[in-house]
């Protein structure tokens, strides 16, 4: 064989291991990551339906030569395809460091303005898929910033929302949805292209932290799909799964719950234990009060039968889980049921309007009241001592809780004997048939619930503070006003978190 032929052969077989090498090079980037599970409600990026644009592997040669000519759609893909990988590492799912590698070694070729376009078109329609997801926009940006690994995260994700949302037209948004919108406090906007540009000139980041970034900020919008309780931009009507009750019109025009707010206003802003909790325990004979006149109401079938509302309450660390069991025992003692959303560090809570409105009130106004109390704890102690501990922390709210469900349990009691002896029994069987109606509507939209611990572990001295706060004073509602006596105690409240079964 001559020397020229020889030569050519090992051209030629060259040329096929580099074939073989880079078929292997494109199979491996179309494959799937696999390990897991992709998020719930959703899919991976790429298909229609999915929650993003298509993924590195989807279409024809998507890197080779052809594919090129559109550096903007390739980077799309490229920061995709790395959000996926980032967003399955933080639940636990590993990937191949080399793929991974492969991935962002790509995307250094690509320059500050084409990621800079690429990144808007990936966000805004994720946004889209987001909000059809039956996501609001405050839910969203508080997940941002929970769960970004960088500050610029959340602030990039209100951005993104103010430019979507400037470019919509307030015909085609619900009241509610441009209400919350406003109350946010979103930047400036006009919705024009080169906002994430401009922002990260704002900002002054360089290229690498440019990537991460846009990386980070598409693997925080991975979400599952929730109850649409605003209908979301462009859509018509109000959602089968249960109206929102955050509809400030609606809660302005009931004079019960504005003297409800009022009085929770005012223990919140007193020093003094015993005067919030005097005050608290006037606002649930309020709310107990004004549950019963609805009760009677339909009883003598005037309120043409509501049916159970949703709402969503965020639960925010530290101590999110005993947050949690503290929500779940107000909504429990005020006829409603909460149950954690698994991962989001959100419970939904399910009842009647009213009812539903008092919980978040109530909420709101014992969480307040109970870190004042662990504050002056805190204060009065040296450094390094119990009072500023984990266990201590977390004791102390499940204890507070556990006593105030007690204490809201006789309120309960107490109004219940006293309107019967004046007005008669007549709405015990309507709160108990409206009960049941809320234990069926959450078995069959969320199957059976599971029970988690609360985390933090315990602490003996904690406990006792805890119950010693939530029973500073006998939660008369005659401590305010009136004659009226506590009733026979109630059940004592559960210590275990529900929250929702894997499968739900």
């Amino acid at each position: 064989m001559g020397k020229n032929s020889k030569a050519r052969r090992a051209a030629k077989a060259r040329s096929k291991t580099q074939a073989k090498s880079k078929a292997r090079e494109k199979a491996k980037r179309r494959e799937r990551p696999s390990g897991g599970s992709r998020p719930s409600g959703g899919s991976r990026p790429g298909g229609h339906g999915g929650r993003g644009g298509a993924r590195p592997g989807d279409g024809p040669n998507p890197f080779g030569e052809p594919f090129r000519e559109d550096p903007e759609g390739w980077a799309h893909n490229l920061l995709e395809e790395a959000a996926w990988l980032r967003y399955q590492n933080s639940n636990g799912i590993d990937h191949s460091e080399g793929h991974q590698a492969s991935i962002l070694n790509d995307l250094r070729s690509v320059s500050v303005e084409v990621l800079a376009q690429a990144g808007e078109r990936a966000i805004l329609r994720r946004l889209g898929q987001i909000w059809d997801g039956g996501w609001q926009p405050a839910e969203l940006l508080r997940q941002a910033r929970l769960n970004g690994k960088r500050a610029t995260t959340g602030r990039l994700v209100g951005q993104a929302i103010a430019n979507d949302d400037v470019r919509r037209r307030a015909t085609t948004l619900d009241s509610r949805w441009i209400a919350q919108t406003e109350a946010m406090g979103l930047p400036d906007a006009d919705g024009k292209s080169g906002w994430i540009r401009r922002f990260v000139l704002m900002e002054g980041l360089d290229a690498a932290e440019v990537r991460d970034l846009l990386i980070d900020v598409l693997a925080v919008m991975y979400l599952p799909k929730v109850e649409t309780l605003i209908p979301p931009p462009g859509s018509k009507g109000a959602a089968p799964s249960g109206r929102s009750i955050r509809d400030p019109a609606s809660a302005d025009r009931d004079p019960m719950l504005e003297r409800i707010r009022a009085l929770l206003a005012k223990a919140e802003s007193t020093d003094f234990e015993e005067e919030a909790m005097a005050f608290t325990a006037k606002a649930q004979e309020l709310i107990t009060r004004h549950a019963i006149d609805s009760a009677l109401l339909d009883d003598a079938g005037g309120t043409g039968g509501e049916e159970p509302g949703i709402i969503r309450v965020p639960l925010d660390p530290p101590y999110w889980d005993a947050k949690g069991l503290m929500l779940q025992i107000v909504a429990e003692r005020t006829r409603c049921r909460a149950l954690m959303m698994t991962g989001l560090n959100m419970s939904r809570v399910v009842g009647y309007p009213s009812d539903l409105e008092a919980v978040e009130m109530l909420f709101t106004s014992l969480l307040i009241q109970a870190q004042t109390s662990l504050a002056q704890a805190g204060r009065s102690a040296p450094p390094g001592t119990r009072t500023r501990s984990t266990s201590y922390r977390a004791s102390f709210l499940v204890a507070y809780a556990g006593r105030i469900g007690e204490r809201l349990a006789e309120i309960n009691a107490a109004v219940a004997s006293e309107v019967a002896e004046t007005q008669g029994g007549g709405f015990l069987p309507v709160l108990r048939a409206r009960e049941d109606t809320i234990d069926e509507f959450m078995a069959e939209h969320y199957g059976d619930s599971s029970k988690a611990r609360i985390r933090g572990g315990y602490d003996s001295a904690a406990s006792a503070h805890g119950r010693m706060a939530a029973d500073s004073a006998k939660l008369n509602f005659g401590d305010v006003e009136g004659d009226g006596s506590p009733g026979p105690s109630g059940a004592a409240p559960p210590h275990a978190l529900s929250r929702e079964s894997s499968g739900s």
